[in-house]
């Protein structure tokens, strides 16, 4: 939709007073988190919300989003206060509002599906806050909020880390058609940490785990029963992997995988020896995941705002038409850098063509864990343009000629 802008300073303290007065709902969103609150005053330069939750904002503004009439209004503005009960943010200077779209847009899920990297000025210095982050990770999530990480930086700390809980572990970054041990394959197939706490009782290969984020063998033989596997082939396999362990040394392990988008790439490893009294438990488990959270974050960021999601991780793109598009992101890797205003340069790719165009995120949906977002075209050449009009035209026309054809 067609976005229009309202400056005048009376229509906006005109529907400020219908939000206090009708207590209607005011939605603030700063990135992935967002509250709802009501509007308890205001005056000529801020206004007063009350809300109830958790809502510390990760930016000096917030997006501020209410609708009145059917009719549904957005602004970005500036945080001046926030006592965790009630905010104190600025009055926008001005207001957007959805009026009807000026191109027709069509329905593409499945047909159309996009690639692209974010536009940012990676030399900007930026005020970087760690205060919420652990003291002992405070210096790696220091370099992680970076625009650009350093890599080699990121993973000599997380290495040093992991050295911490045993010097027996690996930081690997996976090469093309390379062979790993059964549990690597298991980590790669259901990207799940996988964790053993006592290699020397077999019981630990199989015991159901409390929570769904954590595998260990179990899974998998759950998957050989569904195939015709018998109880007596099960202790076979179980007698096989103790006798594996015990020559190999090992006491207890975990395995957790370093993602790329939404691919595992590589994995951090940390075993315990039999002799070791140390026993790696489910902390170390969550520990070693946030640690791999850590490097799979900064390759994501690395790969983002220096080159593009490529080959990686595609976009499906559900609507589109020669003003904008509409995508989905699942990536949590992604989700995380994006936020309205921002602005991306975009590869769409039909069946044959490829469409570029630098475009602006207007809006961003939570389906979820998902994000649906809609962007709108600022730069596109007239060929692209073209195209695009071409196919949106016959698309239209196919979609009459079939429905006419059902009738």
């Amino acid at each position: 939709m067609k976005k229009q802008i309202i400056d005048s300073r009376r229509q906006i303290e005109h529907f400020l007073t219908r939000l206090r007065f009708e207590a209607r709902k005011i939605i603030l969103r700063s990135d992935l988190v967002e509250i709802e609150g009501l509007l308890t005053d205001y005056t000529r330069s801020s206004m007063q919300i009350m809300y109830q939750g958790s809502f510390a904002p990760a930016r000096e503004s917030v997006n501020l989003q209410f609708m009145i009439d059917g009719t549904y209004y957005f602004a970005f503005v500036p945080v001046y206060n926030n006592d965790g009960r009630t905010i104190t943010i600025g009055i926008p200077d001005s207001l957007e509002s959805r009026s009807t779209r000026k191109y027709p847009r069509i329905s593409v899920n499945g047909e159309v599906v996009s690639r692209f990297n974010i536009i940012t000025n990676a030399s900007l210095d930026q005020e970087i806050n760690t205060a919420s982050a652990p003291p002992k990770l405070a210096k790696i999530y220091f370099e992680l909020q970076k625009n650009i990480p350093d890599i080699k930086k990121v993973l000599g700390m997380v290495g040093a880390e992991i050295k911490k809980i045993s010097l027996k572990s690996e930081i690997k970054l996976h090469k093309e058609d390379e062979q790993f041990p059964e549990e690597v394959m298991l980590v790669k197939k259901y990207k799940l940490p996988f964790w053993i706490m006592d290699t020397t009782n077999p019981k630990n290969y199989i015991k159901e785990i409390s929570t769904t984020d954590i595998i260990n063998f179990s899974t998998f033989f759950k998957e050989k029963m569904k195939e015709g596997w018998q109880e007596s082939k099960i202790r076979e396999e179980l007698v096989t992997r103790e006798a594996k362990y015990h020559k190999q040394g090992f006491g207890s392990l975990i395995i957790s995988p370093i993602k790329l988008f939404d691919n595992v790439i590589g994995h951090i490893s940390v075993i315990t020896m039999i002799h070791d009294t140390r026993k790696l438990r489910i902390n170390d488990v969550y520990y070693i995941k946030a640690l791999t959270d850590i490097v799979s974050e900064a390759l994501a960021k690395t790969k983002l705002f220096k080159l593009d999601t490529g080959m990686d991780y595609e976009i499906p793109v559900l609507n589109i038409s020669v003003g904008g598009a509409y995508m989905e992101v699942n990536s949590p890797y992604i989700i995380k850098f994006l936020h309205e205003m921002m602005h991306i340069k975009a590869s769409f790719k039909f069946s044959g063509k490829i469409v570029e165009a630098v475009s602006e995120i207007r809006r961003i949906d939570f389906m979820g864990e998902a994000i649906r977002m809609a962007t709108k075209f600022m730069q596109i050449s007239d060929q692209d343009q073209n195209f695009l009009e071409k196919y949106v035209k016959n698309h239209i026309a196919f979609t009459k000629t079939q429905k006419r054809l059902r009738t």
